[in-house]
């Protein structure tokens, strides 16, 4: 199934970032010395990125109960 116009545009603009942050699992490129720490560094990026994102959410459903018990329910969030 071939990819959409903007499918293969995510596709590049994933693949850019993966190389800017230096997190490809090859590292044919990576000199032999310097394999290891780079593997642990991506999956350091990797693990930091998932628990900020976990974290973020509930940060955010947790103010939008707050939010709910200190302001009545007549009004929606815009008009606050």
């Amino acid at each position: 199934m071939a990819l959409t116009k903007r499918q293969r545009h995510l596709t590049e603009e994933v693949k850019h970032l993966l190389d800017v942050l230096r997190l490809s699992p090859d590292v044919s490129d990576v000199d032999q010395e310097l394999r290891t720490t780079h593997l642990e560094m991506a999956r350091r990026y990797l693990v930091t990125s998932g628990v900020l994102s976990r974290y973020l959410l509930m940060d955010e459903l947790l103010n939008d109960v707050i939010c709910r018990d200190f302001f009545p329910r007549d009004r929606s969030y815009p008009q606050l």
